[in-house]
């Protein structure tokens, strides 16, 4: 799973995971089956300036 998601998982400012949550003993762990960059650009109006 990390081979093949690498550079998107270390090259991303935000990701989008799908997995397990396993928690035992006070730790929680997320075990991933896919990972997907997130878009974090959004579509901007123009400035308003509510003075």
């Amino acid at each position: 799973m990390w081979q093949r998601n690498r550079v998107v998982a270390r090259a991303s400012a935000a990701l989008l995971i799908r997995g397990q949550v396993q928690a035992a003993e006070g730790v929680v762990t997320l075990v991933a089956d896919r990972i997907e960059a997130l878009d974090l650009s959004m579509a901007t109006a123009p400035s308003r300036d509510f003075r």
